[in-house]
């Protein structure tokens, strides 16, 4: 087995915490091997690799890997997500099916709720699909039941789709995500984690999730949310990243939406129909 300094940034999964001197380190040593860029790290972060057993935790990624059939890559792979490169935390271990499609292709990143009305699906399936072939873009999205999944679905038949697992590769969050896994993959799209490859899903993942949907979309938009949701978070992160936010309104007699409503009230962008979002879509890109 060859130690590569992939293995090493492995054990950032597993709660190693390298700072950029660390990096700059790996970086400046990348071509050695493994042992030997692990006897220049500083000795609290090789305490803490011997202490997680990193050797053993590649072992097994690798032995996933032949059976999975997924690929990786880290913070210095040219397929790495380059959006991720200017994140103050980035993830330096990437797994996925498919193709690296984030650096290859324009992202929508699309959210909304599990359970949203027939209205916000019916205005999804006749307003995305002109603009997504327009702009030769494809949705970004969680894989969560609802929009989600819906999004994905409309992506999936134009140009592919991207999706951003709660959890590892093997353990495929939620189940429901399960049977389209492969129509995402067959049709050039991608499924990404970055979590080990049987990690089950926690709930204090989805914040981390959520945070890399937002920043993989050129702009977020936000189907239908509840004031207290997921959605309502990568909102709120989207806009720390600048990112320009985008939300249906609702009715405040319908129990539903209220989430897009307050984004609204915020400063976020009124998308009533396509052509709202187009306009802003041709000023990020005329």
């Amino acid at each position: 087995m060859k130690w590569t300094h992939s293995s090493i940034l492995y054990a950032s999964l597993f709660g190693a915490s390298f700072d950029s001197t660390d990096l700059l380190q790996i970086s400046n040593l990348i071509d050695h091997d493994a042992d030997e860029i692990f006897k220049q790290l500083r000795s609290e972060l090789r305490l803490h690799l011997e202490k997680i057993s990193w050797r053993t935790k590649w072992s097994e990624f690798l032995e996933d890997q032949d059976r999975g059939q997924f690929k990786y890559c880290d913070f210095y792979s040219e397929n790495y997500p380059r959006i991720f490169r200017s994140l103050l935390k980035p993830p330096l271990f990437i797994s996925y099916l498919g193709e690296p499609i984030w650096n290859q292709s324009r992202c929508l990143s699309v959210v909304g709720s599990r359970t949203p009305a027939r209205e916000s699906l019916e205005w999804m399936s006749y307003h995305l699909p002109p603009i997504l072939r327009r702009h030769r873009m494809i949705v970004v999205s969680g894989g969560a039941r609802g929009v989600d999944q819906w999004a994905h679905q409309i992506s999936n038949l134009i140009y592919g789709t991207l999706c951003v697992l709660p959890s590892g590769l093997l353990e495929c969050y939620p189940d429901s995500l399960k049977p389209r896994i492969q129509d995402f993959v067959g049709n050039l799209g991608g499924v990404m984690s970055t979590y080990p490859p049987r990690q089950e899903m926690r709930k204090f993942f989805f914040h981390q999730r959520n945070h890399l949907i937002a920043a993989l979309g050129e702009a977020l938009v936000v189907v239908e949310a509840s004031p207290r949701s997921g959605s309502m978070v990568t909102a709120k992160q989207a806009g720390d990243l600048g990112k320009d936010i985008y939300c249906l309104p609702f009715s405040p007699w319908q129990g539903r939406g209220g989430g897009n409503n307050e984004l609204i009230k915020s400063g976020a962008q009124l998308l009533v129909e396509g052509r709202d979002l187009e306009e802003g879509l041709r000023f990020l890109w005329p």
